[in-house]
């Protein structure tokens, strides 16, 4: 059964798996193949928040074990990013 659709990305090929993270597990987060990085609350369907940074897919995605606050992504640009998330 499915429990919330997520919106936001933009699909032509593919998207990043998603991972959960934040402040008891209540976020999502998932790259996409335009760069952007979005970040979702499990109580909202639209992004809280979407990272720019990445000049081509995002490839890979998680949070940092143990801080809720920061994230690391890496893309096709050859660039990983480490993303300071607001409380």
């Amino acid at each position: 059964r499915i429990q919330s659709r997520l919106q936001g990305h933009a699909i032509e090929r593919f998207i990043t798996r998603c991972c959960f993270g934040g402040r008891g597990q209540m976020l999502a987060a998932s790259g996409a193949e335009d760069g952007n990085v979005f970040v979702w609350h499990a109580n909202s369907a639209k992004p809280v928040k979407v990272l720019q940074g990445h000049h081509a897919s995002v490839t890979a995605i998680d949070w940092r074990p143990g801080d809720d606050h920061m994230l690391a992504t890496g893309g096709d640009d050859n660039t990983v990013k480490i993303w300071g998330l607001p409380a």
